[in-house]
């Protein structure tokens, strides 16, 4: 699921770093995570049911909370009161909806430059 959001991601031109596909053999995990998490200007991160329960999730999606990213949550069979209360109170959009969230960052980006 998440290689989905990645492709659409980069169809729009937006930079995206994906674990799965960014870590190369011995690269070191968390320091790399860390990296890309200070260099990013938003989290996006995709919540199922599934995503939920990995440990590596909720550690990321509060390190960008700790850094005061902006976080982008995209909803995958997950009902929005299903989202962890950190981020609850913030917008978040069905993976459906991922177009328009890209269309609104790239507006985002452009209004900085």
């Amino acid at each position: 699921m998440a290689s989905i959001v990645e492709r659409r991601a980069k169809r729009h031109g937006v930079r995206v770093f994906l674990d799965e596909v960014d870590l190369q053999g011995g690269d070191r995990i968390p320091a790399t995570i860390k990296a890309n998490l200070r260099a990013c200007d938003e989290f996006v991160i995709l919540l199922s049911p599934e995503s939920l329960a990995r440990q590596w999730v909720i550690a990321e999606m509060g390190g960008a909370w700790i850094l005061d990213k902006r976080i982008m949550v995209i909803r995958y069979d997950l009902a929005a009161e299903s989202i962890p209360d950190i981020l609850r109170h913030d917008k978040s959009y069905e993976l459906n909806d991922f177009d328009r969230y890209v269309n609104e960052l790239i507006g985002r980006r452009k209004g900085k430059g």
